[in-house]
């Protein structure tokens, strides 16, 4: 019998939180029959597999698969094939949905014309430590916290997705071509990009991207990220991911040292500017965030995946 969603969480390695994440979308107001649950277990090495199984019975739309080619993209694309919804509802593994969560992502499909080609809603923090001063709002969105609007609209151009909580249509995602496996998390990696590529192609279709304030999640910040190492690292990488994307856009020789010129002319600018920020902190930040995010795009752009 068709389903209306099919809710794929991908997890690598956090069985505690996953678990937790099973819960919060098994005790959704939908009707179980309308929904399931597919949790797609990318090569874990803990007891992933033992404590997902073990809810098996008492949830009767959940089920469990395992992915040994180690990638957020290519667990998803597993997932994506091996789902049964028409609509496609991807939640990270350390994500908690709100009870009405799948009930009003159905009811906007349904509901508004024309139909999103991709949904979105709020990412609500769950500090595992204290937030610290430095960790200011417009560094959050690193942290995939995400809040656009209190009224449900279409998401203008510049206002990104997290990858935390969305939802596409089956036919959609499809004529994409899925995810980009060269892109996103692999294991312990920050790589990312793969769901920005996706939104790009969704709206260059002409598709509607839209925001939805209801469906909401909370996502946990693990300890380990509330640090500016963290946030350094996460910056370089999704800088990468950037030049990554860049360079497949990319297919003359005369285009690609331009690029390269241009960004190495940003880091030596910044390089010159290093005594006007290195005793402020907060300038320090600036500086580091900037100079981290030029590295990351020149080393995407020229030798990842090379």
């Amino acid at each position: 019998m068709p389903i209306s969603i099919s809710v794929i969480v991908c997890t690598y390695n956090r069985a505690d939180f996953v678990i937790r994440a099973i819960e919060s979308l098994a005790n959704q107001t939908l009707n179980r029959e309308d929904y399931e649950i597919l949790v797609v277990d990318n090569g874990s090495s803990d007891d992933t597999s033992r404590r997902v199984k073990d809810r098996l019975p008492g949830i009767s739309n959940l089920r469990y698969m395992y992915e040994s080619r180690l990638g957020l993209s290519i667990a998803r694309n597993a997932g994506l094939a091996s789902s049964r919804g028409r609509i496609l509802v991807f939640m990270d593994d350390d994500a908690i949905a709100c009870p009405g969560y799948l009930e009003e992502i159905l009811g906007v499909f349904q509901s508004v014309k024309p139909s999103p080609g991709l949904l979105c809603g709020p990412v609500e923090p769950i500090w595992g430590a204290p937030r610290p001063a430095w960790l200011k709002d417009d560094l959050l969105g690193y942290y995939s916290v995400l809040n656009w609007s209190e009224s449900p609209r279409a998401l203008q151009e510049g206002e990104w997705i997290a990858g935390a909580n969305f939802a596409v249509a089956r036919d959609v995602i499809s004529a994409c071509g899925g995810f980009d496996a060269g892109l996103g998390r692999k294991g312990t990696s920050l790589l990312s990009g793969e769901d920005t590529a996706l939104t790009d192609c969704i709206r260059l279709a002409g598709f509607v991207v839209y925001y939805a304030p209801a469906a909401a999640v909370q996502h946990h910040i693990h300890p380990e990220r509330i640090s500016k190492a963290w946030l350094y690292r996460r910056v370089f990488w999704g800088a990468v991911s950037k030049g990554i994307v860049e360079r497949q856009a990319i297919s003359m020789q005369s285009e690609s040292i331009r690029y390269g010129f241009t960004r190495v002319k940003h880091i030596g600018r910044h390089l010159f500017a290093i005594p006007w920020n290195i005793l402020d902190a907060d300038r320090r930040l600036r500086w580091t965030r900037v100079v981290m995010r030029d590295l990351g795009r020149l080393y995407g752009f020229y030798f990842h995946g090379r």
